[in-house]
């Protein structure tokens, strides 16, 4: 995995599962000291996590996306330099504007009374240019772009695997709380107590944490990435020095 599987997909799929291994590692004693040998079905199951968790968080997330961006009016890297648009101070969107019809005549750039008649082929045409300008700076590894990335791909994930993880912190706490009653008396250790209290935590950072509002607060904050990405990525075309 990169760097990006590994913080946008994979730690928020872990994030869900934690309850059922916290829970795990309650009932089975030793479970969590044990050793995992090379080959065994244990293994095999540990190291299939990363590559079928991966696959879950980016389904769950994309299956999301068209409806937050639907919700929001649009891609936030498209809908934000819309002269319609206030997110994004006037002035400053002109410059944003300017600087992205530096990429020339296969990428031509609405203007307003274009986009007041035409405001769907207005958002075509702005998308295709930030679709360049996200490939450009993919190409050239800009870091702020490609954290802002992973941070937003991190949240829409969270989001999409939110009822999945709420269901399983409530699934891990009804095992936990059947498996303290039968062994009667109902007197939870304090390994169970822990657990218990962190299946909480979780439940209560997935309901109030992985939410469409924070998804939309790091898309945001990865359009304006771009934005400013533009200058690096298309720069002004260099003047021939007169003779």
């Amino acid at each position: 995995m990169d760097g990006y599987d590994l913080q946008a997909r994979y730690a928020p799929f872990v994030f869900a599962l934690l309850p059922a291994i916290l829970v795990a590692i309650a009932m089975i004693p030793g479970l969590g000291q044990g050793k995992i040998v090379t080959g065994s079905f244990t293994f095999l199951v540990l190291a299939a996590i990363p590559l079928v968790g991966t696959r879950i968080a980016r389904s769950a997330g994309r299956a999301r996306q068209d409806a937050l961006f639907a919700a929001w009016g649009g891609m936030p890297t498209t809908a934000m330099l819309r002269y319609r648009d206030t997110r994004v101070n006037p002035q400053t969107k002109k410059i944003f504007r300017e600087r992205l019809s530096r990429l020339g005549a296969s990428f031509p750039i609405p203007d307003e009374d274009e986009e007041r008649h035409d405001p769907e082929g207005s958002d075509v045409k702005i998308g295709a240019a930030m679709d360049e300008i996200r490939r450009r700076a993919k190409e050239k590894g800009i870091k702020a772009v490609h954290r802002e990335n992973i941070n937003f791909g991190a949240a829409r994930n969270a989001y999409g695997l939110k009822p999945f993880g709420l269901a399983t912190c409530l699934l891990s706490m009804a095992i936990l709380t059947i498996t303290v009653a039968m062994r009667g008396g109902f007197s939870p250790t304090a390994l169970d107590f822990v657990v218990g209290m962190t299946i909480l935590i979780i439940a209560g950072g997935t309901l109030f944490g992985c939410t469409s509002e924070k998804v939309r607060h790091h898309g945001e904050a990865y359009a304006l990435a771009l934005f400013e990405a533009i200058e690096t990525v298309a720069p002004p075309a260099r003047r021939k020095k007169s003779l």
